[in-house]
């Protein structure tokens, strides 16, 4: 890995997996912490719109169920 004089950004452009002396270990362990903070954002988030998207049609069914059986002359349940 290539890190250019005077700044300690590092050019991917030249780096090469196989080579040892490229690998630095601070680039390392940095991009492993935002690649697991940003797959553990990615997944709340695609957890939260499954939730969230179960929630509507749950309430869509139980209004559908509970106008069914006030209609159907059974008594319904107190409580």
């Amino acid at each position: 890995m290539a890190i250019s004089s005077g700044t300690s950004r590092v050019d991917l452009a030249t780096w090469d997996p196989e080579n040892e002396t490229t690998w630095d270990s601070r680039f390392v362990w940095r991009t492993l912490w935002i690649t697991t903070y940003n797959l553990t954002l990615a997944f709340c988030a695609w957890y939260l719109v499954s939730a969230i998207a179960l929630r509507p049609c749950a309430r869509t069914c139980v209004a559908s169920t509970s106008t069914t059986t006030a209609t159907s002359g059974s008594p319904r349940p107190s409580g």
